[in-house]
């Protein structure tokens, strides 16, 4: 018997090294997992191992509440096999609370009421049976709710924003969810700063992001754009020292040098700019620029796109069709697909 119990003791721990070496030779019935966000330059990402219900009472059954051994707290390992891992790419707060970039290891203090998550600095273990709260980076307090019933275990990204999303944990009937922030402008610029070869963009977006930052830093942001102007200049990075001259009283340069850059503009930076006048509702602005696109690149695709596009957006559907026409007549082959489908589409909506 004792030889019986030994052979299976040898088995199961040979089983163990296959699957965390070789998937082909031992596959686990919890299958690995993984859930990914980005939140402008922040990578988010969940990796876990996804047991299934199967009929099982979870929590407040297979996983206990309250759970203690030898008398402390014991975490559940928020998944199974292995560490169940978050790892972020740049500081973030969990709930408002601070956590460094790194990866960790994610623990569930799971009560009834309330349930507590903790970020272990340790993440390249077992489950939880190593777990120390001497190694934690942060602990935060979440309340389960009820949900519809799901037999895998998962994690889910929601409810995306600008500067946040929300993390859910969700298995049987429970669960549970907290919200990730990160400061994207801020994250922006120091991932620019670390770039060693910095080329004309980068200081273009440098001055961007250190306005966006502080406005009142305009003395810095000027020698960001003018390192930008020195390495190769294009519309986008000389309307920014427009305006920055503008900010700063300069009236009459900012004029000329804005004149002079629209002046000297491609068809493609004309486009864009035409475009981001439009979102931005300056359609006597938009208007112009359009037309001196055509005016200046009468035989180049975008010059009659912008025009299309313009239509498109105030619903004027037989106005952007003649555009999309010619549009389709000039574009490259990469672009004929997006001209013909908008063309179709426009077609359509007179139709009905």
């Amino acid at each position: 018997m004792k030889i019986i119990r030994l052979t299976l003791l040898l088995l199961t721990l040979f089983a163990s090294e296959l699957s965390a070496q070789d998937p082909v030779l031992y596959s686990r019935p919890s299958q690995l997992a993984k859930a990914f966000q980005r939140i402008g330059t922040t990578d988010i990402e969940v990796v876990y191992h996804a047991p299934l219900a199967k009929g099982r009472k979870i929590f407040g059954g297979i996983v206990p509440y309250d759970e203690k051994i030898n008398g402390k707290d014991h975490p559940w390992r928020a998944g199974a096999n292995e560490n169940t891992t978050i790892s972020f790419t740049h500081d973030v707060m969990i709930n408002g609370k601070a956590l460094s970039a790194g990866t960790y290891g994610l623990h569930m203090f799971v009560s009834e009421k309330e349930w507590q998550l903790a970020f272990s600095k340790r993440y390249e273990d077992w489950g939880s049976f190593t777990y120390s709260s001497e190694e934690d980076a942060l602990r935060v307090k979440v309340k389960p709710v009820a949900a519809p019933m799901q037999n895998w275990l998962s994690y889910q990204f929601s409810d995306p924003q600008p500067n946040n999303v929300t993390l859910n944990l969700q298995w049987e009937t429970t669960k549970v969810s907290f919200e990730i922030s990160t400061d994207v402008e801020k994250n922006r610029f120091s991932d620019l700063e670390k770039i060693e070869d910095k080329n004309a963009n980068h200081f273009y977006m440098m001055a961007s992001t250190m306005i966006s930052l502080d406005s009142t830093k305009t003395e810095e942001a000027f020698d960001l754009i003018n390192k930008s102007l020195a390495l190769e200049q294009k519309l986008g990075n000389q309307l920014f020292k427009s305006d920055l001259l503008l900010k700063k009283g300069n009236k009459k340069e900012a004029k000329n040098l804005k004149e002079e850059a629209i002046a000297s503009a491609t068809a493609n930076e004309l486009f864009s700019y035409a475009m981001k006048l439009n979102n931005e509702k300056d359609l006597k602005g938009s208007m112009r620029i359009l037309k001196l696109n055509l005016e200046k690149n009468p035989d180049h695709w975008f010059a009659h796109l912008g025009f299309a596009n313009y239509y498109m957006t105030r619903d004027d559907y037989s106005s952007a069709i003649p555009y999309f026409e010619e549009t389709l007549k000039l574009a490259p082959e990469q672009g004929k697909g997006f001209a013909t489908y908008r063309l179709g589409f426009a077609k359509s909506k007179l139709d009905n």
